[in-house]
């Protein structure tokens, strides 16, 4: 019987090096309820929504590939650090230098009213599609 190579325990098995201060992360995320394991990844990853970069999305992408995490946990673990980078004003970097405001508003309907919308702002529009003010001053 010919047997395969074995990959190096407590890797992943693409090669990728294991991230910092994983040690134990294995065991812990063996040993916490299914229910848990975001938690766990969300104490693990917290601190790093805190800093200019975005790094920790693809941390997460990573545990959740080498853990199996299911789609609600995956809901609730992004959930709660995207919050957290929220909160801390972590920034997603050059994403509102390429914002213009717009030749023409977008407008969405909704019923017969609708609200015209730019980088500015919504401002609601009467059923002709006219701005509120420009339809009320003549």
């Amino acid at each position: 019987m010919e047997q395969g190579a074995v990959p190096a325990q407590g890797r992943p098995v693409d090669g990728a090096p294991p991230l910092p201060g994983e040690d134990g992360l294995d065991e812990r995320m063996r040993l916490v309820p299914v229910d848990e394991r975001a938690a766990v990844l969300v104490d693990r990853l917290a601190s790093r929504t805190s800093s200019d970069g975005l790094d920790w999305i693809a941390e997460l992408a990573r545990y959740v590939e080498r853990y199996g995490l299911g789609v609600p946990e995956i809901r609730r673990a992004a959930t709660d650090l995207a919050w957290m980078a929220r909160v801390g004003e972590q920034r997603y970097p050059g994403i509102w230098s390429g914002v213009r405001p717009a030749a023409s508003p977008v407008r969405g309907r909704s019923g017969s009213s609708s609200r015209t919308c730019t980088v500015s702002g919504c401002g609601s529009t009467t059923g002709s599609g006219r701005s509120w003010r420009a339809a009320t001053s003549g």
